[in-house]
């Protein structure tokens, strides 16, 4: 009877062991199926810094024309897709900012067995017409979005016109809107 014992307790001690490669998946009591354990191959990420970028804008990168990143502030980005060692890598601007333009450094390479931190995205405004005041609307107090030149009356769009109006509100200019004291360039 005691080797009966013996063997029975040599075959539980076994069977809960799972006696190879395959482990026994608990999460589910129901459903008690194997799980085979497979090796990931290593990823590594591609990011780096963005500055510049205006604090009402928006900018789109991309990787290998791909894994769109939005990005609305300056900081450190990572883009999501993982890569393995040895994949090529090109990072570049999707989507400029309205009206700034971005450029990226350190834009390409290979990813050599850890993640990459060097990428830079510098934002600056683009070259304009011009400068002026930003054009308000009294309807909704808020700024519209358009810069006005008030000694040539030329208007234009600019991102420095999209935030918050700073007060006094000039209701009455030469060329007609009101504008607010928020300088702007176009």
């Amino acid at each position: 009877m005691t080797g009966r014992i013996a063997l029975l307790t040599v075959v539980a001690v076994a069977l809960r062991c799972g006696g190879g490669a395959d482990r026994v998946d608990r999460t589910d009591e129901k459903a008690i199926r194997p799980v085979r354990d497979t090796a990931q191959p290593a990823g590594y990420t591609v990011g780096g810094t963005i500055s510049g970028l205006h604090a009402a804008t928006s900018l789109v990168l991309q990787n290998n024309g791909a894994d769109d990143l939005t990005a609305v502030a300056n900081g450190p980005f990572t883009l999501a897709t993982a890569l393995a060692s040895g994949s090529p890598y090109t990072v570049t601007v999707h989507s400029q900012p309205w009206g700034q333009e971005c450029v990226v450094t350190n834009a390409s390479g290979t990813i050599a067995g850890a993640d990459v931190t060097n990428v830079q995205v510098s934002c600056s405004r683009t070259s304009g017409g011009g400068q002026g005041y930003c054009v308000y609307t009294l309807a909704r107090k808020t700024l519209t979005g358009k810069c006005l030149d008030v000694g040539l009356c030329e208007y234009g769009q600019s991102v420095d016109c999209l935030g918050p109006p700073r007060p006094p509100i000039v209701t009455r200019t030469f060329c007609g809107p009101p504008v607010d004291q928020t300088r702007c360039m176009f």
